[in-house]
């Protein structure tokens, strides 16, 4: 049932921390109790905790390669105090091992235990993120002109060295193993650039009609497998890289990997979940999960008993509703036999059908019968079952409420456009305080279709003061 979008709304709250801090040179009236103020130490200097890798590590690690979604530095640096990022640059932290001229970028800085400071640092070649080299030992030279954010130099240099990719591999796929999922391509990340013979070590089981393609988008490290329209519904792929896989520079994959994800069937769901007691105005939508031909759909697509229908098809959806509302308290079918295809000729294994029962011409309502404490300004909601004739809403005595109250009638539409299902009467005044009022609701109300309601309505309910 859909709310009363007039009520009020409950206001929410931001609750403010305010954290009283002794600062050097300032009047701030903080009361400490018996301790003293913690004292800044402003002569501390800073200290390099770690580095990520570690002096004289060997990956692999989960460090830059380029994909889609990589947020990986090169290197990360935890320093013991906040940092003054503007003095960590290329011009204080230099990296030596790659083939052309790098520049150091910050990519963040994160507090992480206290006051240890990770910088998160990218080496740049040009406009992009630099490839690590396969075997090749990198050293990053911090200098010890950087400082805190409170001035502080570091006052010696640190320096480590790390080989972060010490063998060809595949990193990652575009999906995980085991997915379910439809697939537009599949894709392979390396480690290296590649070269035309990748693509011979590369294959998907069962296959499709796609060649596996190199992509030069990422550095030319990856490969790609056009999988769109051409995988089957409901079938399980393997994904192989072998071992004889080699990257560009002739170096053999460390080792062979697999990775497998399975096409679902054909599915067809709906947008009415409860069957019974439909409202009569309802819209159903049938969503499909792959492109339909909408010729099939047409063609696949029957409704009984026989009715007026407001239908729409396209590749991925169908909707349909009554003209003139369903008829109430009556059993309805919809079908779609196996006509029903998908536009790469798939079809569904067995006809979908969607039974339903409508319900009778009723009426709920808000406030709730016996409901206290309403709000002086309160409106009074009445939902129907099905697209109601507004003019015998308003028509005299039709609702009738006690004490005798001025109003206006507004009226709105459900999930279906054009059919009004809900009537607000709403006061031209505020209500009275602690009285109580009395709904009574005609069974001379009817529906679009003229229908009557299937039995009158008495209310009442009580305001606050």
């Amino acid at each position: 049932m859909q709310s009363r979008t007039m009520r009020s709304r409950p206001l929410r709250t931001l609750l403010l921390t305010i954290v009283c801090a002794a600062l050097a040179a300032s009047a701030l009236n903080c009361n400490w109790g018996s301790s003293s103020p913690p004292a800044i130490q402003t002569e501390v200097k800073p200290t390099i905790i770690s580095t990520f890798p570690p002096n004289g590590g060997t990956g692999p690690y989960n460090l830059y390669t380029p994909r889609p979604d990589t947020t990986y530095p090169h290197f990360s640096v935890y320093f013991s105090k906040t940092m003054d990022i503007s003095t960590i640059n290329s011009a204080t932290i230099t990296c030596s091992g790659f083939r052309d001229s790098v520049n150091c970028q910050v990519l963040s800085q994160k507090i992480l235990n206290g006051d240890n400071i990770s910088f998160l640092v990218v080496m740049r070649k040009g406009g992009k993120p630099a490839l690590f080299d396969i075997n090749t030992t990198y050293t990053v030279s911090i200098d010890a002109s950087v400082t805190d954010n409170l001035g502080n130099p570091l006052g010696t240099t640190h320096t480590f060295s790390f080989k972060p990719e010490p063998y060809f591999r595949a990193v990652t796929f575009n999906f995980n193993n085991g997915d379910t999922l439809i697939p537009n391509s599949v894709a392979v990340y390396f480690n290296s650039k590649l070269s035309q013979p990748i693509t011979s070590a590369v294959s998907i089981t069962p296959g499709v009609s796609s060649p596996v393609t190199i992509d030069t988008t990422y550095d030319s490290t990856s490969v790609v497998i056009n999988t769109a329209l051409k995988t089957v519904p409901g079938t399980s792929y393997a994904v192989e890289v072998s071992g004889s896989a080699a990257d560009g520079a002739g170096n053999t994959i460390h080792s062979a990997v697999q990775r497998s994800f399975t096409v679902p069937p054909i599915v067809i769901s709906r947008s009415v979940f409860s069957l019974q007691d439909v409202n009569l105005s309802t819209q159903f939508r049938l969503s499909f999960n792959y492109p339909m031909v909408v010729s099939s759909i047409d063609s696949a697509f029957s409704f009984t008993p026989a009715t007026t229908l407001i239908t729409s098809a396209g590749s991925s959806e169908l909707s349909l509703h009554a003209l003139n509302d369903f008829l109430p308290n009556t059993d309805y079918t919809i079908s779609l036999s196996t006509v029903l295809s998908t536009i790469n000729g798939f079809h569904i294994a067995s006809p979908y059908v969607v039974q339903f029962h409508t319900a009778q011409f009723a009426v709920t309502h808000l406030p709730a019968n016996g409901e206290v404490n309403v709000s002086t300004h309160d409106i009074i909601e009445l939902d129907f079952t099905g697209a109601v004739n507004t003019l015998t809403v308003a028509a005299p005595g039709n609702v009738t409420v006690t004490p005798e109250t001025a109003h206006t009638w507004t009226f709105s539409e459900g999930t279906t456009p054009g059919k009004e299902i809900y009537a607000y009467f709403v006061p031209t005044a505020i209500l009275g305080s602690g009285v109580t009022y009395q709904v009574i609701i005609s069974d001379s109300i009817q529906s679009i279709a003229g229908y009557y309601l299937a039995a009158p309505d008495t209310f009442s309910f009580r305001t606050g003061y």
